[in-house]
């Protein structure tokens, strides 16, 4: 049996110990998004995930891979769209996209036309999804919300979560993400 309240106790000296540590590296992980602020946000996020996982994660954290655990969580949360930190910054399940571009004089005019079009229609399809995901009835806004937003997006991965067969979570999201595409036509 797994002793968790000891496996705590190494995460908290840990974090008691390395938080300055743990701040920079988290600043560092958002320095791209321009999130520095939110560092000790995803640091509690972190620290709520490992302490949920104690048993699951003890052979690493007696193994003092604390760190290792703390970074790759938290490149998780920052790198991955749809995480507990970026839906955190953003509450009511808007999804918004960022910008991969940055500002770069050698980008003609044509090249900068472009990427303001690829923007506009991403920004076009994220209000898209945004209003259609009200439209729909319960049962299948929580299915959107698994599959399209959330991290169910194959028939393998959400049959395994809702339990069910491959071949009715299959048709279930075929179903879904065919009504979502031919009502976009009539959106724009």
């Amino acid at each position: 049996m797994i002793n968790t309240a000891h496996t705590k106790t190494i995460v908290d000296t840990y974090i008691s110990k390395n938080y300055d540590k743990l701040d920079k590296i988290a600043k560092n992980i958002l320095k791209k998004h321009q999130k520095q602020e939110e560092s000790s946000n995803l640091i509690s996020i972190t620290y709520s995930y490992i302490t949920d996982k104690l048993e699951k994660l003890n052979d690493k954290i007696i193994n003092n891979e604390v760190e290792s655990i703390f970074v790759n969580h938290m490149s998780k949360q920052v790198h991955w769209g749809v995480t507990q930190f970026w839906n955190e910054l953003n509450p009511k399940g808007k999804l918004t996209y960022i910008d991969e571009y940055e500002y770069d004089e050698a980008v003609d005019n044509e090249e900068f036309d472009e990427m303001i079009e690829r923007e506009i229609e991403i920004e076009n399809k994220l209000n898209y999804l945004n209003v259609i995901k009200y439209t729909l009835p319960l049962d299948e806004r929580i299915l959107f919300d698994l599959s399209i937003i959330g991290q169910y997006n194959s028939s393998g991965k959400l049959a395994k979560y809702i339990n069910l067969n491959r071949t009715c979570s299959y048709k279930m999201l075929k179903q879904l993400r065919d009504k979502v595409k031919s009502n976009y036509d009539d959106f724009n």
